[in-house]
């Protein structure tokens, strides 16, 4: 017989940002988005983001 045990649920804090494009910029970024597999712009956007500030991070002077 197996006993549950309750488990501890990490609560991860996440931050909300808006993004602004022209009708251009957004037909654009969805076909690129669609092309590259994603299901959303802005699934693609946060990808793109990690990949950016992983790359560029090491680079930058150490926080004050």
């Amino acid at each position: 017989m197996r006993t549950c045990r309750p488990s501890r649920v990490s609560v991860m804090k996440s931050t909300t940002y808006t993004v602004r494009a022209s009708a251009e910029q957004a037909r654009r970024w969805a076909r690129v988005a669609r092309y590259l597999g994603y299901r959303s712009v802005s699934r693609w956007l946060h990808e793109l983001g990690d990949e950016q500030s992983l790359r560029v991070e090491s680079t930058l002077p150490p926080p004050r």
